[in-house]
């Protein structure tokens, strides 16, 4: 079974892909701009937490990033099947 912390950067990821996408589709851009964007976004914060991490702690995790990108193909993977 995967770690806690692993679960979190899962569901965190899968959170601002949703969070995102949502905010792009009610801007009116089409499914896939606003799955890109929402992609890019979530990957950029997953990123950035992981700069900080190795700023704070000096550990950057590759696997941290894999659970981020996991969670944002996830969720856009249920959202492909939204109006």
């Amino acid at each position: 079974l995967p770690s806690s912390d692993k679960v979190k950067h899962f569901f965190m990821s899968a959170f601002i892909h949703s969070t995102v996408f949502s905010a792009t589709r009610a801007a009116g851009l089409d499914k896939a701009p606003s799955q890109v964007i929402a992609g890019a976004t979530t990957m950029v914060v997953g990123v950035a937490k992981e700069m900080y991490d190795r700023k704070t702690t000096g550990v950057f995790s590759r696997q941290d990033l894999a659970w981020d990108a996991f969670g944002s193909l996830t969720a856009a993977a249920l959202l492909n099947g939204t109006r």
